[in-house]
Formats: structure tokens, sequence, C-alpha cells
């Protein structure tokens, strides 16, 4: 029996059914592969830390030539300030900036990634922070060759095989190549590029610059990890300035961009098939509502007979599990390709599932999908008991079609059109009937919303200002280290350097302006305790960096901090704190460390990882810049349409080999070029699946439309109504209801979505405050899309109505 009806529905709803069957394959692929991903992003990354036997923290200290001995005595010191220290491993490295590495296809142009970023060379380790290769094993590297971090090759465009060229201190350059691109987690703190043990020894012995790595392994930490490591771990450090101790902590794979970027794309994915469930819920409720009641009249003969069982009602069940089973069972392998694509792609330093997880994780995302549509399925067959003797008799429709609508009266409305009439009486009668379909809409206006908003909050300039106190980027400079140390040597130093530009800029008439901001590793105290900080100063004027409470500092003795740190140990504005720095002495020669209380006047945001910065007044001066200068704002003091005539003088005034310029427009994707990639990915992708639920869903619907109003679609016909009004009715309607989605999509999307997208980003980058931008574009053309798509799909699903007779009035 149900196979025969089975067969029957198959047989005569089609399109329905075919619209179904896809859905659930597209359910079945989206929650297979972000279940994988999210699994990875977890419990991949503990299985990461065991096997590569992860240490808690490293430190790099520059070699005291004088003193072997001296760094393993500073060691010591601070062993005894950190909590249950389990054991520590020692190697030596040599420190090396971009200008002595040569990628084989990496351009500096594409992407300024390498220029900021610290590189130390050294052996493979066989302890702690072990690295592994492609199949997640360990490895050795042979002579001749180099093992490099993923995230290095994926930002390098390195692949095995390519070359790397390492410059050592005495200006020898070696070849190396590529042959294992390493898993490491500890590598996101510190880029490791591993040598074979001889080439190690020859690099290390033309570098007398090497440092010593300490790599420190710490268990039974109580509390908050994370908070606990970042205050306890740099405390000690504020006694070694002098020293330049580099510290990182190994352990921060999930706080790192890549790591919230992969984590985002598994609940966009996981986002995704959840919105699919419930379109196939939404498809499920209509379509039972529509079979039973086309089979009202026997569903009532089965009651007065007595033949009404759970048996009975399974049978209208049979097709949805079904189709749920099957195409579950044929999207599994197309999830598990897709994760495995992804996964090597954008998920670094991170050993994915088993096959054997891979294969229960799948199943668990077969079963909860399968969960929700048995359970739901057999929900709404709870329509079936409200069906009596008298419905079997009578037929449910036993009124009139159009009966009063209070305040909406034909005869009264002469600008109004009999087609509109008969779309919003429809719709505000039986709002209950489309409420499905509303839903269906909004959920898919609001995923492609929050994808954009998600992009929007992350990769764009303001996020640079606010969270990475930069100032300005109206263009954005990258000289060649050559040309670079040419001019600071020329000028004295690295920020007269810069300021040579500056000066060619204004004596060649363009009005740009490169600023750098000067740093220092200094100490605060809060309750006694010392810890390190990182104080930014020498900056033109301090008020250009952006504040979220408060004013900038202006006075001498003036600062503004992080609101998280500020708010963790009940500071507020107008309160003091206090500093111990490195200033010069009277002679500009000499310096020596001050202790002094400075005023706070505001707080600005901040990563609650990283070490918490400090801002002092433009007034403050003699501070030492013990960690050097930093661009800060790139400003082009022009109109911007005059933005493009000055990029060009700016290209003359210099070449290639001596500075390249980005423009203004191009800043966000210089600077954040991969994650901009992967999310534009996801919105292409999420789009896509919209486009895809919003046609089928919407010729679904239609066409139930016109089977259950056949008689009424008849009945106009019967009166002399043109084809062109009758058409317009139900055109009408579906665009009605998709402006008013669009209109209810917006209003979650401004409350609701945009509150839970900011408490997430805020636990997870652990700052104070999060705003998630509303671009009032995205909330007017997304909506309109969605109603264009509507307005379109539905003029073919109007076709069937041609084929309604007259006659059928009589039949109904």
């Amino acid at each position: 029996m149900y196979l025969r009806m089975l067969k029957r529905d198959l047989k005569d709803k089609k399109a329905l059914n075919t619209v179904l069957f896809v859905l659930m394959i597209m359910a079945s692929i989206f929650m297979g592969t972000g279940l994988i991903i999210l699994y990875t992003n977890i419990f991949g990354l503990k299985d990461t830390y065991k096997k590569c036997n992860t240490a808690d923290l490293g430190y790099l200290m520059r070699r005291d030539i004088s003193d072997e001995t001296a760094n393993d005595k500073r060691m010591d010191e601070i062993l005894k300030t950190l909590p249950n220290v389990e054991g520590v491993v020692k190697s030596e490295v040599v420190f090396v900036k971009d200008d002595r590495l040569e990628f084989e296809h990496y351009d500096p142009l594409d992407n300024d990634w390498v220029s900021w970023q610290d590189f130390a060379v050294g052996k493979v380790p066989d302890t702690y922070n072990r690295p592994l290769d492609g199949n997640y094993e360990y490895f050795t590297v042979d002579d001749g060759y180099v093992a490099i971090a993923q995230h290095v090759a994926n930002l390098t465009k390195s692949e095995v095989g390519d070359y790397l060229r390492i410059t050592t201190d005495y200006g020898n350059k070696y070849e190396f190549i590529i042959s294992d691109i390493y898993t490491n987690p500890s590598s996101e703190g510190l880029d490791m590029i591993y040598l074979s043990d001889h080439d190690g020894d020859i690099i290390l012995s033309e570098c007398p610059s090497r440092r010593d790595l300490y790599e420190v392994k710490i268990s039974g930490v109580d509390g908050d990890y994370y908070e606990v490591l970042s205050k306890v771990a740099t405390a000690p450090l504020a006694n070694y300035e002098e020293v330049n101790i580099n510290l990182f902590a190994s352990k921060m794979m999930d706080q790192t961009n890549d790591g919230m970027i992969s984590t985002i794309v598994s609940i966009i994915l996981i986002g995704v098939a959840i919105f699919m469930v419930l379109m196939i819920l939404v498809t499920i409720n209509f379509s039972l509502r529509s079979t039973i009641k086309q089979e009202e009249k026997e569903i009532g003969i089965m009651k007065a007979i007595g033949v009404y069982s759970f048996s009975y009602r399974t049978l209208f069940a049979v097709k949805y599990i079904a189709f749920a089973i099957v195409g579950g069972l044929i999207g599994l392998p197309f999830a598990a390709v897709f994760s495995h694509m992804l996964i090597g792609r954008f998920v670094f330093h991170t050993i994915p599932p088993k096959t054997g997880t891979r294969v229960i994780l799948l199943v668990a995302a077969l079963l909860f999908t399968l969960f929700f549509i048995v359970g739901f399925t057999l929900l709404s067959l709870r329509r079936m008991n409200k069906i009596s003797v008298m419905d079997a008799i009578h037929g449910e429709n036993r009124g009139e079609r159009f009966g009063k609508l209070s305040g909406l009266f034909l005869h009264k409305k002469k600008r109004i059109s009999i087609p509109l009439f008969l779309a919003l009486s429809d719709i505000l009668k039986k709002v209950k009937r489309y409420i499905y379909l509303i839903i269906a809409y909004v959920c898919g206006a609001c995923m492609i919303l929050s994808v954009i908003m998600i992009k929007d909050s992350i990769c764009s300039k303001d996020y640079f200002m606010k969270y990475w106190q930069q100032g300005q980027m109206d263009f954005e400079a990258i000289p060649e280290v050559g040309y670079l140390d040419k001019l600071a040597n020329k000028a004295g130093n690295y920020k007269a350097g810069i300021e040579l530009i500056n000066k060619n800029f204004k004596e060649h008439g363009i009005p740009a302006e490169i600023e750098y901001c000067a740093a220092q590793g200094a100490a605060y105290y809060i309750d006694g305790q010392e810890r390190t900080c990182y104080l930014m100063f020498d900056l033109k004027d301090a008020s250009e960096v952006v504040l979220v409470k408060g004013n900038s500092p202006m006075l001498r003795n003036e600062i503004a901090i992080p609101y998280r740190l500020a708010m963790d140990n009940g500071l507020n504005i107008g309160d003091s704190i206090t500093i111990k720095y490195e200033k010069y002495n009277m002679n500009h020669v000499t310096t020596s460390k001050v202790t002094e209380d400075f005023v706070i006047t505001g707080f600005f945001e901040g990563f609650g990882l990283q070490l918490p910065k400090m801002l002092l007044s433009s007034q403050i001066d003699n501070v030492v810049p013990n960690y050097g200068y930093h661009e800060f704002s790139y400003k082009l003091n022009c109109d911007p349409k005059d933005y493009d005539r000055y990029y060009k003088m700016m290209d003359d005034l210099y070449t290639d080999d001596e500075i390249r310029f980005i423009r203004s427009e191009d800043v966000e994707e210089y600077e954040m070029g991969s994650y901009i990639a992967l999310l534009n990915a996801m919105l292409l992708i999420v789009s896509i699946v919209v486009v895809i639920v919003v046609t089928m869903l919407t010729c679904m619907y239609e066409t139930i439309f016109i089977d259950e109003e056949v008689a009424d679609l008849a009945l106009l016909k019967s009166m002399g109504f043109e084809r062109k009004t009758v058409r317009s009715w139900h055109r009408l309607r579906m665009v009605i209801l998709s402006i008013a989605s669009g209109l209810a999509s917006v209003l979650i999307m401004v409350t609701l979505i945009k509150s839970l997208l900011e408490r997430a980003i805020v636990s997870f980058i652990r700052t104070y405050t999060f705003d998630v931008p509303v671009r009032g574009v995205h909330f007017v053309v997304v909506p309109l899309l969605i109603v264009a798509l509507v307005t379109i799909v539905v003029i073919p699903a109007l076709k069937p109505m041609d084929k309604i007779q007259i006659w059928r009035v009589n039949n109904e």
C-alpha cells in the first residue's frame, strides 16, 4: 500500500516532488559540510594540539653575545612567575624579515602580508610544537629542502617544488626547494621555516644575530585560559625590555583571523542548511495541506466506516520520509567532497576528522535533518483530525470565496484595480495561508544580508581604524625595503626617511602625507601587579585614533586605554593608571626608566588577547621608540574627485622598484584579500541557494494556488474578465507578499540579527563592543532583488491558468 501511494503521488505532483527532492539533497550537503568544518574547528584543533605536543608559550630572546648563559638566567626568573610549568625546551633560530626571503610566486603588490610578518629559521623540533606534513605525520627535512607553514604557502602562492631563497646576515643567498607544507598551530604565533640540521647549522653560523627560542608547556591553568595566559605570561617581560623579548602564545588558533573566518564559514554553511530544512518544512506543510484538502472526502468516509488509524495517516507522509532518506544519501558524498575542498583551502593548522569520524558526522547530519522532517510531517498530519463526516459530504468550502472585508470595498475605491483588490482581500483575509511563504522570503533575504553584514564588519577601513588603531587610509604606500633603507641612511633614521617622502610629495604639489606612530614596550600597574603594555606615541594628532568613549589625550599626563581592559579592571574615565616607561635623559642619548601616573581620558577598542595598547598625548616627548615606528595613516588632502590625478602623479614620482601605491578603493582588498575572497564565495553560495529556493517555492506555491482556485478562476472568466486581469490578480498577490517579506527581513536584520552578530563577534575577538554596520544600499537592493525574482518567476508559473475552462465551475 505504501509503495502504491508513493507511486501515485510521484506521478500526480511532479513539480512539487522535484522541488522537495532537490531541497532535501541541498540540505544534506550543507548540513554535512557545516558539521564537518565546525567539528574540525573545535575538536580537530584539540587533536592537533595533542599530536603536535603544542607548547603554551614561546619566548624569543636576543642572544647576549658577551654572556651566553644570560638568557637562561632570565628565563629562570620568568619561569618562577608562571604557574604549573611542565617543561621547557630551548633552541636556536634566526629572526628574518621579508627583505631576506624570496618566494618564487610572491608579489608584495598583491598582498603585503609578508612585509609585516616575522619569520624564524631553524631546525625541525622533536619535543614541543612538532610540525606535521601533508598526511599529518611527523617529518624530517633533507639537505637542500625547506618546509613552510600552510598559511604562508597560501598567501605566497607557494607549492611543493617551488624555491625559497634565504639571505643570511653575511649577505649570502641560499636557495632551497619546498618539500613540505606543514601543519603546526604554533606557527600562528611564530612563523617557522624549517631546514635540515646541516643547512640549519650553515644559516645559523652566518647569522650572529640569532636568538634563543624557549618553548614552555604549562598544565592545570585555572579559570579562563586566554585571560590567565595573557595576564601571567606578559607580567615578567616588563623587567626585560632591554633584552628585546618576543612573546607568543601557541594555542590561539581559534582566536586568530584565520580561525575566526573558518568558524564563520562553518556557521554560515550550517545556517544555510537550517534555512534549507526550514524551507523543506514549509513546503511539506503546504503540500500536506493541499493533499488533505483534496482528499477530505475520502478521509471523512474512512472515518465514517472506522478505518482511521496512525498507519492510515502515515500513508500521506511516506513520500516525504522517502525523499528525506534518499535525498540525504545522495547529498552525503557531495558533502564529503565539498568539506574536503573547503578545509584544504581555508582551514589551516588543524587536523581534519578521519574518514570514520566524517562518516559519523555525515550520518548525524542526515539523522538530524530526517528527525525534523519526519517530526514536522507527523505534526502536520494533525490537520486530518479536524475533518468530519459532514466535511466529506459538503466539502470544506461551504461559503463564498470572497467575503466582506472591513474597510476595503471595491465599489467605494474608484482608484483601486480589480486585480489589486482581489490580491489584497486574499492576503488580508487569509494571512495564515501565506505565512510560510513569507517566512521563506524573509529567511532568504536575511541569509544574504547576514553574510554581507559579516563581510562589511571585518573587511573594511572602519574595522582597521577602530580595532587596529589605524588612521586615515586614502591610499597605501609600499616602499621596497632596500629603497627605504637608503632613505633611512640618508636622513639618519627610519622616521626621517619617511619625512623625505612627504617632502618630495610637497615639492611636487601632491597633497599626500604618510604619518607614522612610534611604539614602546612598557609596563602598567593594576592592583599592584606589573603587566606589559604597548605604548603608542609621537602622533601629530592623537585625536585621529578612533575612540568609543571619552576624549583623546591632549595634555602630557593624559592617556587613552582599551575599553575591555578598563571594564575588566573597573577603570573609568578620570581615573589614574601607573605606567613605567623608558625616556631619554637630558642629553638625549642615554635613557632611564620612569614611573608616572596618567589620567585616563578615553577608551578605544582592541582585541582582548593582544598586548594592550595605550595611547599617549601628542604633547609628550622624549619617549624612547624601542619598538620602532609603524605606519599610521596615508592622507590625501584634496577633494576625492581629484584622487586619480594625484595617484598618477605619485606613480610618476616613484618607480615600482622604489615605492608602489595602492589606491583607496583597493586598500581593503590589499589588506584582507584572502578573507574577502572567501566571504565573497560564501555570499555567492548563499545567493545561489536563495535564488534556487525562492524560484522553486514561488513556482510550487503558485501551482498549488491555481489548483485550489480553479473554480474562482473559471468564475472570473465566465463573468467576462480579461486574461490579463485574472493573471494580474495572482501576480500582484505574490509581489505584495514579497514586498511585505522584504520589509520584514530588513526589520529583523537591523534589530535581532544585528544584535546577535555583534554579541557573537564580541565574544570571539574579546572586545568590549562591536558595531555591525548597516549599509542602507544593501538593505534596499537585496529585498528589491527578491521582489524582482518573484515577479519574473511567477509569470511562467501562471501559464496553467490558460487551460482552465468555464465549465470547471460546475465540476468544482
